[in-house]
């Protein structure tokens, strides 16, 4: 899970972006079409997250309290604000490829071809879905292990993170991400929605609009707004979610 962990940071700089959504809207079905609640455990403190795909390969996902984050499999991310009807396009951005690996790798390969962290390392089921497991040692006192489910576009549905003092020392748990909710061949449409009047403005743009320019302009915001302003196509993808629909 730590693609997830990856995915979501670009959001977590922007916390105030606050999604309003009604998390009770209808699902849709549509063939390839999933939908998950993962619950991430780390020291004591616990948050949900979902990830959800359309039938034509938009990924969505968002943090309790945080923004929305739409993916596209060509490169495109566009970040949501829902508290001041903004979102942020960025356009073929590497961040934009689909943070999880390729069912037609076994799991094992990124869309770009970059190998998946970690060795096949068993089989199981979780919440009715064929998992593999994939398990990475990083020096003699750090494990990964992530489940990954093909069927649902190597989704990760677990992961934990280990940590132990010294290679004679026992693992011990120190990140765990799991799935509460899964749903195959459906998805929440809220996820998705962008309204045509929000406006095309920058994360720093946003945030400053919601703190009241109180915000601040640490690195991470400036690097980020760097990102957007350096791809001035971001309007012209012709494939964005509002006009899917």
């Amino acid at each position: 899970m730590r693609a997830i962990l990856a995915a979501g940071s670009l959001a977590a700089i922007a916390a105030a972006m606050i999604y309003t959504a009604n998390p009770g809207a209808a699902l849709r079905r549509e063939p390839g079409a999933f939908y998950a609640r993962i619950l991430e455990q780390r020291a004591g403190a616990s948050r949900s997250s979902i990830w959800a795909r359309r039938g034509d390969g938009w990924l969505a996902h968002t943090t309790s309290k945080e923004s929305r984050e739409l993916i596209s499999g060509s490169g495109t991310v566009i970040i949501v604000s829902d508290q001041v009807k903004a979102r942020s396009t960025f356009d073929r951005v590497a961040r934009g490829l689909s943070p999880f690996a390729t069912p037609e790798s076994n799991c094992m390969q990124k869309p770009g071809g970059q190998p998946a962290s970690g060795q096949l390392a068993g089989e199981t089921r979780i919440l009715g879905q064929r998992v593999l497991m994939l398990q990475e040692l990083r020096g003699p006192r750090v494990r990964w292990t992530d489940w990954a489910a093909p069927e649902l576009g190597c989704l990760v549905l677990q992961s934990t993170g280990e940590i132990r003092k010294s290679p004679d020392q026992p693992w011990q748990l120190a990140l765990l991400l799991k799935t509460e909710e899964v749903q195959a061949g459906t998805y929440p449409d809220w996820l998705f929605a962008l309204p045509a009047d929000y406006r095309e403005m920058s994360p720093g743009q946003v945030v400053s609009m919601i703190t009241k320019g109180q915000g601040g302009s640490s690195e991470a915001l400036r690097s980020v707004d760097s990102s957007y302003y350096a791809n001035p196509a971001r309007l012209n993808d012709g494939v964005q979610p509002a006009e899917v629909r």
